[in-house]
């Protein structure tokens, strides 16, 4: 009876221990899982956050090509208007000798009358 009593509290100590071990294991499990998740959603979360952040740096980038190009399409548009004005001028002034002698001419004759 002795040794039949001693056995089932050996078999008994062992299933405990094992299951204690199960159950560790179990836990551990969980832990590496949740740590392998949270680890997962912070990379998730940076790599989201560095795209979001090359994202406004290519529409910023963008934005001043575009800036620029539109500043030198204006700086042509202005060097255009300034040469045309520039070439009025100098017709302007060749044509102004003959029209002061031409309204001359006519003041004369307009005293003379």
């Amino acid at each position: 009876k002795n040794i039949t009593a001693q056995n089932r509290k050996e078999i008994c100590d062992k299933e405990r221990d094992c299951l204690n071990k199960k159950q560790q294991l179990m836990r551990d499990r969980e832990a590496t899982i949740w740590d392998l998740e949270e680890h997962h959603l912070q990379e998730k979360h940076q790599i989201l956050k560095q795209q979001l952040k090359d994202q406004y740096f290519l529409q910023r980038h963008e934005l001043l090509r575009k800036h620029e190009k539109e500043r030198e399409q204006m700086q042509r548009y202005n060097q255009r208007m300034i040469e045309q004005l520039k070439v009025r001028q100098q017709q302007e002034r060749a044509r102004l000798p003959k029209i002061q002698r031409s309204e001359g001419k006519t003041r004369m004759a307009m005293y003379k009358k």
